[in-house]
């Protein structure tokens, strides 16, 4: 091999080594970008073809963008004849033409101030709202629309600084003002309009006689400060020698000549003169050299005090000159009328304006109209293509509907992005449907247009199709000149019949009444099939359910509960109703009216004298008041020592003497403290006592009722009515419906069921179970507790502290949080990216063996704020929710990364202050003790303090309501005694911060930063950091030591002195989450692959 080959060889390497290393350096130093190169939209599919205009910002003054600059195209292009002409333009007058931004649809104003339909010539002015100097400007011309309206603005493509702007390319008569201010012209002599000018057409004055007159006054144009005149001009002849500019030929100028552009000679000097006679009677000139028959673009800027002349878009002078001195003369084109001079030569272009254009304007302008061709460059004819064919949206394919004029919708997609159009819709009800040929359509339509590409579109039939079979469907987009395929077919089945209706919603209620289990009989559907339940209740809420069954939390109060069903094809069932009314405190009563099939009663343990008021269903019938329910009624009490049930049948008539039971009333199983223990057999031990019914008027039934009496199987049982216990000592052969109705008139008997007791009978009474002291077969064992569950009490009112979190990579935070007060047996954690909107949830956490508990919280996105909170709850109830806490996930790379592997925070309780304290609902001096004096266990010090006050409490331990209890309050010598020691308010919390590593050994010259307020300090030799004042609340913990980093989330809260926080911290140099390791492996595949390629392409060189 060669030298030269063997370096090729060391070369080639070389790049390829490179390529790959930088390849991989771009990956970790910049994010990757994926983007769509889309060309621009298509304005309207009616224009058939366009071009692209560029502008070549070099020729663009300046460093700044131009804002609402009007461009001259002026060109011939062969596809810009018209039609008839064998070109692509619509119309003879070019009235189709239209010009739009770089993207292709959004339009801009132009005028046409020539058009030739046979050549194709164009001249024409186009207003770019922002035409860039340092990219060039892309725009698109439009053309191929014969039916088309005019497409300019002519007045629109001059900003409102311009007062007047005059072609002069009108041929004969009046030349008019293409701004919006009418500032038209008037030709009068033997002017020449037919003369070739600059851009277009000009005027030839022929010196003696020629002048074009505005009859508006120069205070209409501009102001005396400021203001600019532009003009094209060509001189022929002599210039006339004078001893001042306002004695020259007026190029521009009113007629007192108070400023203009002005033609002379003066001392020797040939010169088009930039001339303003300003307020102290100065006359300011600067003079612009010129030849003869040669175009000039002369403009004259006025502002500031000063007076500026540009000849071809470059400044030749500048000189001071104050306000003109008078504003008040009409404008003119052409003559001296104060020295009758006329000017002689060609004029082309002339404009005015009421704002000092900058020079970078003036120099762009200039490029722009002296040579158009260098100016931009024009791209190659583009053609409207024909849209997508659309895809199919909905009704989806095998859906189910049960509109019988559904509507379809599909969606519409251009490849020219900016294209209007609509869709074509076919429906059949064949399989054998053919869309391309128009066979066995039942249905057709077009949607109304879309405004937006890769927009749905939707289309309904203005009558029914049919119902209960299948149909098939087909769409066509349309851009209004082009339509594309027909899509392949779509089907959907019609079916409009309704499941049937839900079976009677049946409520399950646990020892906590506030929490409801509803159940009820699936519905059934032959068509499309049962997709959900409806579920409302009346006052409160709703929701929907995939499976026959939902769960309520609905307080104190009465509730009608309603379902129905709903079918894959969005057709209902009629409502399934009960009634729920649940008496826990406040409400004692409720007006049975039978107005649903089912009523559930639901009674808590501290309710004094539930009713049940039958007066709907009440009738007279001889001596007796009668009852006809034609409903069922389920009553459940939970007393202090069990739970008692009874099930009142459908079409049972309750009954009793008039004279006695007037108020109609029944009551639920009430606890009874009034029964005569003295008729119960000898030795007999009382266990359950309960009235059902009513509580001194016994009451018969015409069907069996069943008495539901929880743990109570196995015991004796009996009733007592008109003062005589009888025991009831038959036994029920099954425990059912039938079994009790047929029982004889005022008959009884019991079955046990598990460990409970059931009693059919035909009567309310005041049933009793209880225990013989001689009966040897009761026995007792000790039993050990168990998980709390509905037989417990709801968790107690101290709520989970949640103190800190520790985000572990880029998709897992470690939470930290104290107990809450039992019965517990597991944790619900809620937790979102937005403070109080708590998207995601755990609902069992499980329980920690010790004191401390932690939860890692997992699937989290990288580099994201979660708020997060928790809570206590067992089978019973939940607790109340904690504080909320922040912390922020891991990006996908970290460097030099402190992990903090362990974190305890622990509080110093403060001295108590003296408070007083209500007695609520369910509290105990063990309770009150823990959550207001830190442990359970002091609640004999609260007895000492009340003792005088509530006597009771020297031998019971029990507490009423309302009491007024005086906590950690000293003697009122001892009160007295200190009554004047104020004592010290505390502004903050002390915080100490220890940093071990994992060996447990002190970390010595940390810096510990603490946020909200920014506190920072040092760790001392035993690895701790003091801080203090530090307010409550959410605070960031951040950790750094030798350029490693680690942060945490603590949270402060609670009557104590201190926190001691310790923090356990170890170094990881990089850690890369499992997507950047996934996203390195993908890079090093690509890496491999495309060395082999190259290797390849070498040898195949070779």
């Amino acid at each position: 091999m060669s030298k030269g080959c063997h370096r090729k060889q060391r070369q080639r390497s070389s790049l390829l080594l490179t390529a790959c290393i930088f390849f991989a350096l771009a990956f970790f130093a910049s994010p990757i970008f994926v983007s769509e190169v889309q060309a621009a939209g298509w304005y309207n599919a009616s224009w058939q073809y366009r071009k692209q205009i560029t502008i070549d910002n070099t020729k663009v003054s300046g460093t700044a963008n131009l804002t609402n600059f009007p461009i001259l195209i002026n060109r011939t292009d062969i596809e810009w004849k018209d039609t008839v002409n064998g070109g692509k333009v619509g119309q003879p007058d070019g009235g189709d033409i239209l010009f739009t931004k770089s993207d292709g649809i959004t339009k801009l104003d132009h005028e046409i101030e020539k058009y030739v339909d046979s050549t194709g010539e164009l001249v024409a002015w186009v207003n770019i709202d922002s035409l860039l100097y340092d990219t060039d400007t892309g725009i698109y011309i439009y053309y191929g629309n014969a039916d088309a309206a005019d497409q300019w603005n002519i007045e629109g493509t001059w900003d409102s600084n311009y007062t007047m702007v005059q072609h002069l390319h009108e041929t004969s008569g009046t030349h008019y003002d293409s701004t919006s201010n009418n500032h038209d012209g008037t030709p009068i002599g033997s002017l020449n309009q037919n003369e070739t000018g600059k851009i277009n057409g000009a005027d030839d004055f022929d010196g003696s006689d020629d002048v074009i007159t505005t009859g508006v006054a120069t205070s209409e144009f501009f102001s005396a400060s400021t203001k600019t005149i532009s003009a094209w001009l060509q001189s022929t002849g002599t210039s006339p020698v004078e001893t001042a500019a306002y004695d020259g030929q007026a190029i521009i100028s009113c007629e007192r000549a108070y400023w203009g552009i002005f033609r002379a000679s003066i001392g020797g000097d040939d010169r088009i003169w930039i001339y303003n006679w300003d307020e102290d009677e100065n006359e300011g000139k600067i003079g612009i050299t010129y030849n003869n028959d040669e175009w000039l673009y002369v403009t004259l800027v006025h502002n500031g005090g000063n007076l500026y002349a540009y000849k071809n878009g470059a400044l030749v002078g500048s000189i001071a000159s104050g306000d003109t001195d008078d504003i008040t003369n009409n404008l003119v084109i052409g003559k001296n009328y104060y020295a009758t001079v006329f000017f002689e030569g060609d004029i082309d272009e002339t404009r005015t304006s009421n704002f000092a254009r900058s020079g970078d304007w003036i120099t762009t302008e200039y490029n722009n109209q002296s040579s158009p061709s260098t100016f931009y460059s024009v791209g190659p004819e583009e053609t409207n293509a024909a849209p997508n064919a659309p895809t199919l949206v909905s009704p989806a394919n095998g859906s189910n509907t049960n509109d019988d004029t559904p509507t379809l919708s599909a969606n519409y997609s251009d490849p020219d992005a900016g294209d209007i159009g609509a869709t074509n819709y076919r429906i059949s009800s064949s399989s054998l449907v053919d869309c391309n040929n128009n066979t066995n359509i039942v249905a057709s339509g077009t949607s109304a247009e879309t405004s937006t590409n890769n927009e749905a579109t939707t289309w309904t039939p203005g009558s029914s199709i049919g119902s209960d079979v299948t149909y098939y469907w087909c769409a066509q987009n349309d851009d209004g000149a082009l339509t594309s395929s027909w899509t392949s077919i779509g089907n959907f089945i019609l079916d409009s019949t309704a499941p049937s209706v839900p079976g009677i919603p049946a409520a399950t209620i646990g020892t906590n009444l506030t929490s409801q289990d509803w159940t009820w009989t699936a519905s059934t559907d032959a068509g499309s099939g049962v997709s959900q339940y409806l579920w409302r209740v009346d006052g409160g809420s709703s929701g929907s359910t995939t499976s026959p069954a939902v769960t309520t939390n609905l307080a104190e109060g009465e509730w009608k509960f309603y379902v129905k069903a709903e079918d894959n094809a969005g057709n209902q069932s009629a409502e399934s109703s009960s009634l729920l009314a649940v008496f826990e405190s406040s409400i004692n009563k409720i007006t049975i009216d039978c107005s649903v099939p089912v009523v559930y009663v639901a009674v808590g343990a501290n309710v004094s004298n539930p009713q049940l008021d039958l007066t709907p269903l009440t009738s007279v019938s001889g001596e007796l008041l009668e009852a006809n329910l034609n409903c069922e009624l389920r009553l459940k009490t939970v007393l202090p020592t069990a739970v008692v049930g009874v099930d009142v049948p459908a079409g049972i008539v309750i009954s009793g003497p008039i004279s006695n039971w007037s108020d109609k009333v029944i009551v639920p199983p009430t606890t009874t403290t009034t029964t005569n223990t003295a008729l119960l057999p000898a030795g007999a031990s009382t266990s359950l006592a309960v009235i059902i019914g009513h509580r001194t008027v016994p009451l018969n039934t015409t069907k069996g009722i069943r008495v539901f009496m929880e743990e109570q199987a196995g015991k004796k049982v009996g009733y007592i009515s008109n003062n005589v216990f009888t025991e009831i000592t038959s036994t029920c052969t099954d425990d059912s419906q039938a079994t009790g109705d047929a029982l004889s008139a005022g008959g009884n008997c019991k079955i046990d069921s598990g460990s409970d007791l059931i009693i059919w009978a035909k009567h309310f009474s005041d049933y009793i179970t209880y225990d013989l002291a001689q009966s040897s077969a009761v026995s007792s064992s000790d039993t050990s507790s168990s998980a709390p569950g509905c037989g417990d009490q709801a968790p107690g009112a101290k709520a989970p502290w949640l103190y800190g979190a520790i985000p572990q990579d880029g998709s897992s935070i470690l939470l930290y949080f104290t107990p809450s007060d039992n019965p517990v047996n597991k944790y619900v954690l809620e937790y979102g990216t937005k403070p109080g909107d708590y998207s995601y949830g755990v609902q069992d956490m499980g329980l920690n063996s010790r004191g401390q508990m932690t939860f890692l919280v997992k699937s989290l996105a990288p580099n994201t704020t979660y708020y997060f909170r928790v809570r206590g709850g067992n089978g019973c109830a939940t607790g109340p929710w904690s504080n909320e806490i922040s912390a922020k996930t891991k990006g996908f790379i970290a460097f030099n990364q402190l992990e903090i592997t362990q974190s305890e925070l622990e509080s110093q309780p403060v001295e108590e202050s003296c408070q007083t304290y209500t007695v609520k609902s369910g509290d105990s001096l063990w309770l009150i003790a823990k959550n207001l004096l830190g442990d359970g266990n002091r609640y004999k010090e609260i007895i000492e303090q009340n003792k005088d006050k509530y006597s009771s409490l020297e031998t019971s331990t029990a507490l009423q309501t309302g009491w007024e209890l005086k906590i950690n309050c000293p003697s009122s010598a001892k009160a007295s005694e200190g009554a004047a020691e104020k004592p010290e308010q505390q502004q903050g919390y002390d915080v100490k911060v220890k940093v071990v590593d994992t060996n447990k050994k002190p970390i010595e010259g940390a810096k510990v930063t603490i946020h909200s307020k920014i506190q920072e300090t040092t760790t001392n030799k035993d690895g701790v950091a003091e801080f203090k004042n530090v307010e409550a609340g959410d605070h960031r913990v951040l950790i750094a030591y030798k350029n490693f980093e680690g942060e945490q989330s603590v949270n402060l809260t609670g009557d104590v002195k201190e926190f001691d926080l310790n923090v356990t911290v170890q170094q990881k140099a990089i850690s890369l989450s499992p997507l950047a390791y996934g996203i390195i492996g993908i890079m090093g595949l690509i890496i491999i692959v495309l060395a082999v390629l190259l290797n390849k392409l070498w040898n195949t060189r070779k």
